[in-house]
């Protein structure tokens, strides 16, 4: 099931994601809570995880940003992630597409610049070149495990999902799944 986060967007068709604001008319809060209690309530770390998250989803959200970065946060605590994770919009740097990302880059002192598989169709690989910024592409591939029945789990479900069913596997999965090529 996908939890989708209202926002208003009438007349606002070019904000940037720092600015949306969530729609307060629509109480998606209960509406994703509910979801994951029926879809999660009876998984084996439901107690185990529940409790912090029910705080980030309890909290009074206007903005689509803080929000999201509120979640990630509670993830990488979950999943004992360690890393300076900074706002771009927060940033200086400027420019469209990879000048803005070789921007950030620079003005974060990066050597390096780690992007999705798919980064190759649309990146210009130079731009990281003549900048001395090396370019790697992560190659992902989704975890396996079992979820409901001790059945396989559909692949390429949230972690949420695997941190549920399968507790400290998920952490240990997150800790060895990078693979990088050039």
């Amino acid at each position: 099931q996908w939890l989708s986060l209202p926002v208003l967007h009438k007349g606002r068709y070019h904000q940037s994601i720092a600015s949306t604001e969530l729609n307060p008319r629509v109480d998606w809060r209960r509406k994703h809570w509910k979801a994951l209690e029926w879809n999660y309530g009876k998984t084996p770390y439901w107690e185990r995880y529940s409790g912090s998250l029910a705080q980030v989803y309890q909290r009074d959200w206007t903005l689509i940003s803080p929000f999201t970065s509120e979640l990630i946060r509670w993830f990488m605590d979950q999943l004992e992630l360690d890393a300076d994770v900074r706002i771009a919009s927060e940033l200086a740097a400027a420019g469209n597409s990879t000048e803005y990302i070789v921007s950030f880059c620079r003005e974060l002192g990066a050597t390096t610049y780690i992007s999705g598989v798919h980064g190759r169709d649309y990146l210009e690989l130079d731009q990281f070149a003549n900048a001395g910024i090396d370019l790697q592409f992560q190659k992902y591939t989704p975890p396996t495990y079992t979820g409901f029945n001790n059945e396989p789990a559909e692949p390429n479900l949230s972690m949420l999902d695997m941190m549920f069913w399968r507790g400290d596997e998920a952490k240990e999965w997150v800790h060895s799944a990078t693979e990088l090529t050039a």
